[in-house]
Parts: structure tokens; C-alpha cells; sequence
């Protein structure tokens, strides 16, 4: 047989040249295709139906743009009509101020979470500080529901979504259409007949309630009006609750004089405020509180609302609109119902000829020592300086120009006029949110929650400045 050149038959080199060819060939694909040992694991080869296995479980909790619609459809004029047989819900109300309210959904929605219940938010009603002339805002309005879905992989609702409801825009938000009978739990003291009311909330979804007093298992001890969350879950967990609801006695009636028990496909509360896990009472005060950092520390407004808060402070820090925001120290003075907390002081500083409250020096103190910490902490040197407080007066305002801080003058900018009475304290709320860091007055939740923000969300540091003590 004839030799190659270097002693290799033609077919043998032939051979080879087949081989060098396929290596050549798979390289690539692995090229292409780097994990192919893994896809080739991956493939599925399908026996016979006979020995097919069965399909494994979902996830408990699919991907939000994967799971079932938790209502039946479209709102409806009754809400009853549009709640799923096999899904169970909660929803509470709040008679108080959008930070109390805002504190008392974080809770329900928590407690959602606790009882494998789907929340129902209801929106924003006026109580306190707010005149009823206002009207409603629905939470999703403010803050980004879509969002909290994906960080607590829950599904949340609106009432809005569920029933057929008045629009914010409506000249009477309160006159809706149909009333739904319903009912519920009341948190009110052990020693008190009537349930915290939220009238208007109440109208605006159109319900007739019946309320029952949560029992006693569910208080928190020596720490009356709080109640606590484990203990509320398993009173309206749907399977298996701790107490049979139809046994038990309503404290008031319907406008019909009829005696409703809890409702056990809607588990709904008259206020969620005094809620804590039972290590101790006002919780919120703590970065642990399970209502805060479950929930509250997930929820971010929107992206209208981050729009319209910055091109306030792109005019109150006298920007551009190509400017940047300046990192920068937020003050909340409260004053207004807060002055009965206060007692004359012998302070040399005397704003409107009352001496009540505390000096803008003793928050100005609280600013230096920020102003400290946050160098350290974190190599930043602030000069910026933004208030809000409620105080109305010219001379109060004149010294915080002096003081050389800026504020928001919702006045000049017509901001109830363009937007609505809520406006104000809102863009307040989300300005002092962007804060690094943040002077406070204590006791007040308007300062607590934003403190919170600027801690969570920035590694911001806080003070507080006590009109009890004035300083």
C-alpha cells in the first residue's frame, strides 16, 4: 500500500483530517453555546404517558405578573360580588392623620401577610388636619403599590379595584351608590363602647358596619388600647381561627339595628394603630417594628409624586432644572396642637412673643451635631438646610431665613390651590424623605416616620428636639 510523505496512508490522513474537522465543529458550538454540558442535562426525555410524573407544586407565591386576579373582575357595585370563594381578605380604616393612617395600612397590610389574607387599602379621608371638603386619595396615588407587591411577594388591593367607588375627583366622594353591610372588629379599650369611627372612609366605600370587640387574649398586658399582631392573626386566620367569630356578641349595631358577627371571608378593623408584636407599646419608635420595616420601609411613592416633591426643591434650594438636589439636613417643627405639651421656658429667643416652644437654636444644636456625625460616618460635609413646620407666623419664618435654612412656602406656590388641601403635607413628607439627615420633633409620627426614611433608606442619622423638655 502506497505511504504518505511521512509514512501515512491517504486514508489514514483522510481519517484524520474527518476528526480535526468534528473537533473543530464542537468547539464551536461550545463557543457559542458555553454551558452545553449543563443544556444537555437539561434536556427531558419523554417515556410513555403511562410513566409520565407527575407535575411538581407551584411556588406559594408566583411572580406578580404570573399570578391569578384575586378578585372576579372589574369593580363591581357590590363588593361581595367581586371576592373570590377561595381567597380570603382584610382591609382596616383609620380615624386619624395621613401619618397615623399611613402607620395603621402598613399594620393591616402586615397583618395580611401574618393571616394569608390579600389586603384591601382604603384610600386617604380626611380627619385630622385634613377639612372633609378634600376629598379622598387613594393610596396608590401616593405611594407605589407595584412595588411593596414585589418586595413582600403579596398580593395587595384597592378598594377601588374591588368595588364600584366614587372617583377623587368626584364633587361628593361620600355618596356611593350601594352600602354593603358588614362585620367587624373593633380595637377600642377594653373599657370603651364605641369603635374608632372613620366616618368618612366609611361613606366613600359605602358600608353599613356592625362591630365586635376583639377579645381579650389579643391585648397586650399592662399596655391598653395596644393589641398584638400574632395573637390578632390567629383570631382571623380563615382556616382554623382561635375563636369561633359567630360566637361571639357585637358591641354596636347597623344603621338597620342589626347585629352582624366579624365577617370571615372580609376580616375587617375599625383602627390598626395600637398594634405591636407585644415586646413592647409604640413599636414604631423602634428600626425593628415589624409594621416599619415589613412594610412601611417598602413603601415608596411614586414616581409622579418624586416628580412633582422635586421640582419643589429644586426652587425652594434655588436651582436650575438641570441642577442637582444638594445633599442636604430636613427640620420638622411641629407647633399647632402640639402646644399644649409645651410650658414657658426662660429662653432669650422669643418668636411671636411666646416662649412656649423651643428656640430654632435648640434645633439648631441638633444640626451641628448631624452635621458632625455625617462627616464621620460617612465623609460628607452638608451645608443645606431645609424646614417644614405648620408654625403660621411671619416672625417664625423671618428667623428661619436668618438662621440661613430654606423652606417650602406653599403659599407662594399656591400649592393647596393647584393640587388640593392633601398636597401640602405631602411633598412636605416625600422633600424630607431625600434627607441625609433629619431633626425631629419628638412625639410627633409626622417626624418619627421620616426619620425612619432617612435612616432605612439613606444610612441617615437623626435627632430630636422635645418641646417638653425645650431642647
Amino acid at each position: 500500500m502506497a505511504m504518505g510523505a511521512h509514512g501515512l496512508s491517504r486514508r489514514t490522513v483522510l481519517m484524520m483530517r474527518v476528526v480535526l474537522l468534528m473537533i473543530v465543529v464542537f468547539a464551536g458550538i461550545g463557543y457559542l453555546v458555553p454551558d452545553v454540558h449543563h443544556s444537555l442535562k437539561s434536556l427531558t426525555i419523554v417515556p410513555s404517558l403511562s410513566r409520565l410524573c407527575p407535575t411538581p407544586p407551584s411556588p406559594p407565591h408566583p411572580p406578580t405578573n404570573q399570578r391569578p386576579a384575586v378578585v372576579n373582575g372589574l369593580p363591581t357595585k357590590r363588593f361581595r360580588d367581586n371576592l373570590r370563594n377561595d381567597t380570603y381578605y382584610i382591609t382596616g380604616w383609620a380615624s386619624a392623620g395621613f401619618t397615623n393612617a399611613f402607620m395603621n395600612f402598613a399594620n393591616m397590610i402586615y397583618l395580611g401577610k401574618l393571616s394569608d389574607r390579600v389586603p384591601i387599602v382604603p384610600p386617604f379621608a380626611p380627619a385630622a388636619h385634613i377639612s372633609k371638603s378634600a376629598g379622598i386619595v387613594p393610596f396608590g396615588d401616593i405611594f407605589d403599590l407595584d412595588l411593596l407587591r414585589k418586595e413582600l411577594n403579596m398580593d395587595i388591593l384597592e378598594w377601588r379595584d374591588v368595588k364600584d367607588l366614587p372617583s377623587r375627583y368626584s364633587t361628593d366622594p361620600y355618596a356611593t351608590a350601594e352600602v354593603d353591610e358588614i362585620g367587624c372588629w373593633t380595637t377600642t379599650k377594653e373599657s370603651s363602647n364605641w369603635p374608632a369611627p372613620a366616618t368618612n372612609t366609611v361613606q366613600h366605600i359605602g358600608l353599613d358596619i356592625s362591630y365586635t370587640k376583639i377579645p381579650n387574649f389579643a391585648r397586650m398586658p399592662d399596655y391598653e388600647p395596644f393589641v398584638m399582631f400574632p395573637e390578632l392573626a390567629a383570631l382571623v386566620y380563615p382556616r382554623d381561627p382561635y375563636i369561633d367569630p359567630t360566637k361571639t356578641k357585637a358591641l354596636t349595631k347597623t344603621s338597620k339595628g342589626e347585629s352582624l358577627t366579624p365577617d370571615t371571608h372580609l376580616a375587617c378593623f375599625d383602627s390598626l394603630y395600637y398594634v405591636a408584636s407585644g415586646v413592647r407599646a409604640y413599636e414604631w419608635e423602634r428600626s425593628w417594628s415589624p409594621g416599619w420595616n415589613m412594610v412601611g420601609k417598602n413603601l415608596h411613592f411614586t414616581q409622579t409624586m418624586e416628580n412633582l416633591a422635586h421640582s419643589y426643591m429644586v426652587k425652594a434650594f434655588g436651582l436650575t432644572g438641570n441642577d442637582d438636589i444638594p445633599k442636604f439636613i430636613a427640620i420638622h417643627i411641629r407647633h399647632g396642637d402640639f402646644h399644649g405639651q409645651c410650658k414657658p421656658h426662660s429662653h432669650t429667643e422669643v418668636q411671636d412673643g411666646n416662649d412656649c416652644f423651643p428656640p430654632l437654636s435648640s434645633y439648631g444644636h441638633r444640626v451641628d451635631e448631624i452635621k458632625e456625625e455625617l462627616l464621620a460616618k460617612h465623609n460628607l460635609s452638608i451645608s443645606s438646610v431645609i424646614v417644614m413646620s405648620d408654625e403660621t407666623s411671619d416672625a417664625f419664618w423671618n428667623d428661619v431665613i436668618a438662621q440661613g435654612w430654606v423652606f417650602v412656602n406653599h403659599t407662594a406656590e399656591a400649592t393647596v390651590e393647584k393640587y388640593g388641601e392633601w398636597y401640602a403635607p405631602l411633598l412636605d413628607t416625600i422633600i424630607q424623605s431625600h434627607a441625609m439627615g433629619f431633626v425631629g420633633t419628638k412625639s410627633s409620627t409626622f417626624s418619627l416616620v421620616g426619620e425612619r426614611r432617612v435612616q432605612d433608606w439613606h444610612g441617615g442619622v437623626y435627632r430630636d428636639v422635645s418641646i417638653r423638655d425645650g431642647h
